[in-house]
C-alpha cells in the first residue's frame, strides 16, 4: 500500500474483489486479487503484518489460485446479500 496510491494510474494497482459473509455473526470475507508484483513481496507476512496492525482478532490465509473455477465458486458461494467491496480504489503495490 502506501501514500498516495490513489494517484496511480489503474493499470499500476493490483486488483481485486471481495465478497463479505455473515454480517451478523461471525463476519468474514473470500476475495480474489491480481497482484502486479508478486515475486517483489513475500504477500502472505505482508498481510499478515498489516492484518495485524489492523486487529488482533482473526486470521489472514493467503493461497495462491491453482483452480480458479473451484476459487471463485466458494468466494461467492454466498453472494445474496453479500456486500462487494472493488480492491482498485484503494489497494496498491509499487512496481
Amino acid at each position: 500500500m502506501g501514500q498516495k496510491f490513489h494517484k496511480l494510474a489503474p493499470d499500476n494497482r493490483s486488483d481485486g474483489i471481495f465478497f463479505i459473509e455473515h454480517t451478523a455473526s461471525n463476519v468474514h470475507a473470500h476475495g480474489l486479487m491480481k497482484i502486479l508484483n508478486p515475486k517483489s513481496v513475500d504477500l502472505p507476512v505482508l498481510t499478515a503484518m498489516t492484518w495485524n496492525r489492523l486487529t488482533k482478532a482473526g486470521t489472514v490465509d493467503v493461497q495462491e489460485i491453482t483452480d480458479s473455477r473451484r476459487c471463485a465458486s466458494y468466494c461467492t458461494k454466498e453472494m445474496r446479500g453479500a456486500a462487494l467491496i472493488p480492491t482498485r480504489l484503494f489497494w496498491s503495490v509499487s512496481s
